[in-house]
């Protein structure tokens, strides 16, 4: 029986490159939720970015958000993990001195980052609809713990800061890409995997009971936890390898589980 159905966001629930979820699939999320089933979203974005993007049915869903550094259950965080404090100042030392990139440090309610580049503060900010705070250096001037570090490569995508951050700090962190111009650096204790456990622990599921979707490598985690797993046609080559069922289109799934219930 299922009980929760996870999914990524980007590339996988939306994949237009949408700042909202489609009334279709808020449509089908609000019918599952009234059969019962849980939804939740399961994110590199952040906690606030999520609940916005969910308006109006935010209130009644759960969440995992940072790639399962931040996890909720409607408007109760249940879960936080942090990374070391020592690491997130050498990953910001990384970046820094690594050309054409551009650092995003995560907070539970806001991102900051210290770049005067004003593409990168319109693309958070206004494309990707962030709260981002600016400040002077990530190292200094982020006043609360960091559940997790991003960088990006505008120009170049994740070709060149996915190896060459994943080497730097192997056995570390884990960097895992969360995009086409993002990698993400979060603790060993956290991923979307975990995030996704300790929601099924709160609520008392079992992941036999669960479906997860996705499409990037830093769902893998999920994809492992959940019983039955989908990944996206057009995800990664080792997400689909992995993954019991393929699909085009996630809310053609959720249809087919509201027929059967």
């Amino acid at each position: 029986m299922i009980k929760l159905i996870a999914s990524d966001i980007d590339g996988t629930l939306l994949t237009n490159h949408g700042q909202i979820v489609p009334e279709r699939t808020a449509d089908l999320i609000r019918r599952l939720i009234d059969k019962g089933i849980y939804f939740t979203a399961a994110s590199g974005r952040q906690y606030s970015n999520l609940r916005r993007m969910f308006d109006p049915i935010s209130e009644n869903i759960c969440y995992a958000a940072e790639n399962g550094c931040l996890c909720a259950h409607k408007n109760e965080i249940i879960s936080k993990m942090y990374l070391p404090q020592d690491i997130c100042m050498d990953i910001i030392d990384a970046i820094h001195d690594f050309p054409d990139c551009y650092g995003m440090v995560s907070g539970v309610n806001t991102s900051y980052i210290d770049t005067d580049n004003p593409e990168i503060y319109d693309l958070i900010k206004n494309t990707n609809k962030y709260n981002v705070t600016k400040v002077k250096d990530l190292k200094t001037d982020v006043p609360e713990p960091i559940l997790k570090i991003a960088v990006c490569d505008p120009k170049h995508g994740t070709t060149r800061i996915g190896p060459h951050f994943g080497k730097l700090f192997h056995g570390e962190v884990h960097a895992v890409t969360a995009g086409l111009i993002w990698v993400d650096f979060v603790g060993d204790n956290a991923n979307k995997g975990l995030g996704l456990k300790a929601i099924l622990d709160y609520l008392h599921i079992d992941p036999s009971e669960c479906i997860a979707f996705g499409d990037q490598l830093n769902d893998i985690e999920m994809l492992k936890v959940a019983g039955t797993s989908y990944a996206m046609s057009t995800g990664m080559p080792e997400v689909r390898a992995l993954a019991n069922h393929i699909t085009d289109c996630v809310d053609d799934v959720l249809e087919e589980i509201l027929r059967t219930l």
